[in-house]
């Protein structure tokens, strides 16, 4: 949960709340070309996968496991790199 607490706490403790700019799977159960598909669309410069096993979805760790090679294919034909938060941020 996000809320003005929590933002005040973070810069207590020195630390950054980073959050995702594509998400090829949600609360829906999305079948792993959809993913890749969804993920290439939207890929733009600086952009944060949110890549988890969507806790909850049925199966959804399984499909993305499917997705990822041709995500991650997918993404380097584009001319994009793939970077830790940490490296991105800088």
């Amino acid at each position: 949960m996000l809320n003005g607490a929590m933002f005040g706490a973070l810069r207590r403790h020195g630390q950054r709340c980073v959050l995702w700019s594509i998400q090829p799977e949600g609360l829906r159960e999305t079948p792993p070309v959809r993913q890749v598909e969804h993920v290439l669309d939207h890929a733009h410069p600086g952009a944060i996968v949110d890549l988890h096993d969507a806790e909850g979805v049925r199966d959804a760790p399984e499909r993305l496991l499917v997705a990822l090679p041709a995500m991650i294919a997918g993404v380097r034909r584009l001319g994009y790199d793939l970077v830790t938060v940490g490296e991105l941020l800088g």
